[in-house]
């Protein structure tokens, strides 16, 4: 459920995976406990080596932010729960990651993004 889909080399309290979202995206759950999530969506920082593309990664550094969700359940770890790219705002860039082996696309921040592509 992490980055990898096992433990996290980097943080092993870390754990990067999308949100499980209804058809219209208005109910968002935790993809590790499934219960919803309350918190107002966001742009939590995940591991840029989860980003496809090598220029933003080169330009972000060590972390990138998303657009997503912190589900505050869970004492042990952190689970940042990303948003499909579809549903982010038109401020946000879509670009391709990989999550628990899959090929996905988040989005995130039009600037980030700019910096990645002006690389």
């Amino acid at each position: 459920m992490n980055c990898s889909g096992t433990d996290s080399d980097d943080d092993p309290y870390l754990t990067v995976a999308m949100a499980e979202l209804d058809r219209f995206g208005t109910r968002v759950g935790c993809p590790v406990c499934e219960n919803p999530i309350a918190a107002a969506v966001g742009t939590p920082s995940v591991p840029s080596r989860i980003l496809r593309d090598r220029a933003i990664r080169a330009a972000v550094g060590d972390d990138v932010p998303v657009y997503g969700w912190r589900c505050r359940r869970h004492r042990s770890h952190d689970v940042r729960a990303l948003a499909p790219a579809a549903f982010a705002p038109a401020s946000y860039e879509s670009t391709a990651a990989v999550v628990d082996g899959e090929v996905v696309d988040v989005a995130i921040p039009g600037p980030v993004f700019q910096r990645g592509a002006s690389q």
